[in-house]
């Protein structure tokens, strides 16, 4: 688990030259441009700079998350710092990479509030966050929180002043919101304040909060976003960012799940180029003219613009 080959290299040429056997049960950070090769990965790769690393057969894992991976040696506890490969807990100034070939995967629980400059979930991982605990991401350079696994948050998340989206929920990714998710609320985000191309589940008792950011409040790109709980979106961005954008499948759903929009200087509050249905309720309070496909619940409008409604029922 602690057997680490750290290589860095300047050169253009192959980084590990393998012609026999070479098998990885522990971690391997390659930082070149080099391509490289190995026979078997049972352990973590972690690939840099993007040259191509070539693994035969692979039980571990692959990423190109950057930042403080985490191995799990100890247990699932997050804030133990024998889980982490430097043998610290990740700062503000560190970013975590959860990879999903370990079997403890982390766990932020006891009232922990945890601190990172980003956070990457890779394939098949996940990250739990516990009731009373906390991840606070801030001045990451790309996305905040990148998730192409499974987060269950029953805690609260605050993430500020990313370099691209604040939330980046991929294509395999599975996320479950019990809790609170707060996205700029102190300073702007460079890009969307959460972009969906996977599934996004707010359930009854969840609550996201997004403010500040120079692109899209929330975007469904892909995949499938379900509303059970609260969703809020204060929205100032002119120009072509929209509050809501809805490319593929957005479910406001109970009668009780709530779109709160409040957006200044937008074209359009909620922007629907597929599938939209509202069970629950949606408050506008915006300018900007917006649409969905169906309407089977409560849609307040409190300023004069259009809503284009395809199916009231």
């Amino acid at each position: 688990c602690t057997a680490v080959i750290h290589i860095i290299s300047t050169l253009e040429n192959h980084t590990i030259v393998n012609t026999g056997t070479f098998t990885n049960d522990g971690v391997i950070i390659e930082n070149a441009s080099g391509n490289s090769s190995i026979t078997t990965n049972n352990g973590i790769v972690q690939n840099l700079i993007g040259g191509t690393f070539t693994i035969g057969t692979d039980i571990g894992g692959l990423t190109s998350g950057v930042g403080d991976l985490w191995l799990g040696c100890t247990d699932t506890d997050w804030a133990t710092a024998s889980n982490w490969l430097s043998d610290s807990i990740p700062t503000s100034l560190v970013g975590a990479v959860i990879d999903s070939s370990l079997s403890n995967q982390p766990i932020i629980s006891n009232n922990t509030a945890a601190v990172a400059l980003s956070v990457h979930i890779g394939t098949e991982a996940s990250l739990v966050i516990g009731a009373g605990s906390s991840l606070t991401i801030d001045r990451a350079t790309n996305q905040g929180l990148y998730n192409n696994g499974l987060i269950s948050n029953a805690g609260t998340i605050i993430i500020d002043d990313t370099g691209e989206e604040g939330i980046f929920n991929d294509t395999t990714a599975t996320f479950n919101n019990t809790g609170t998710i707060e996205i700029g609320q102190n300073e702007r985000l460079e890009d969307a304040g959460l972009e969906n191309l996977g599934i996004f589940n707010n359930l009854s008792s969840g609550i996201i909060d997004i403010s500040l950011t120079r692109s899209h409040g929330l975007l469904n790109t892909e995949g499938t976003f379900t509303n059970n709980g609260n969703l809020i979106i204060n929205f100032s961005v002119s120009g072509t960012p929209k509050a809501l954008n809805n490319r593929a499948t957005f479910l406001n759903t109970p009668c009780t799940a709530t779109i709160n929009l409040t957006a200044t200087g937008s074209s359009a509050t909620i922007s629907n180029s597929s599938t939209f249905t509202n069970d629950g309720i949606i408050i506008e309070n915006s300018s900007g003219n917006s649409s969905i496909n169906n309407n089977n619940g409560i849609v307040q409008k409190l300023k004069g613009r259009t809503k284009k409604i395809g199916t009231i029922n």
